[in-house]
């Protein structure tokens, strides 16, 4: 094995260096950040292929509904899309080379916020206090509907009940 050659780098006074480090100049500090730049010229790409990621998202939203059990978790994961949202807006504010990016940030935030939003209202508006824990009574209801579910190879019967002692009326499922 040979030993290693070290080139002769000329500087300034025309003498040879053989120690002197190569470099490189960059042209602004916006080449140095070359991911946004890639997912920006995937985006401009991506044309109506972007669209059913507002779907993936919006069920994003409803799935962190369930995984998500207080309404304060609601309310902040609303939030931080939202709070997601105006950042991109203002991130990439006046900025062309940006705008696919921002765009697709913004619309990914406020559908991921519209998913939790439409799936906590659509639970206040029908769904019925639950049970807090399993119970053995006996009750009067008349049946409103019949439901078949061979799937779960089980009949589920809608109820439509009322306490006297407790005042209030029940609709069950």
């Amino acid at each position: 094995m040979g030993s290693p050659i070290i080139p002769e780098i000329p500087i300034g006074n025309g003498q040879p260096v053989h120690d002197a480090a190569v470099q490189r100049t960059w042209r602004s500090r916006a080449d140095l950040s070359s991911i946004s730049g890639i997912f920006e010229r995937f985006l401009g790409n991506a044309g109506f292929d972007r669209g059913p990621w507002l779907t993936v998202f919006f069920a994003a939203g409803i799935g962190a509904w369930f995984v998500l059990g207080q309404p304060w978790q609601w309310s902040a994961a609303i939030g931080a899309a939202l709070i997601t949202a105006i950042a991109a807006l203002a991130l990439w504010r006046g900025r062309d080379d940006r705008a696919e990016l921002r765009l697709a940030v913004t619309a990914v935030a406020l559908v991921f916020a519209v998913g939790v939003a439409v799936v906590w209202a659509r639970s206040e508006m029908v769904g019925a206090q639950p049970m807090d824990r399993p119970q053995v009574m006996r009750i009067e209801a008349k049946v409103l509907a019949r439901v078949e579910q061979p799937a779960q190879d089980r009949v589920r019967l809608v109820l439509a009940m009322r306490d006297a002692e407790a005042g209030w009326r029940a609709r069950s499922a």
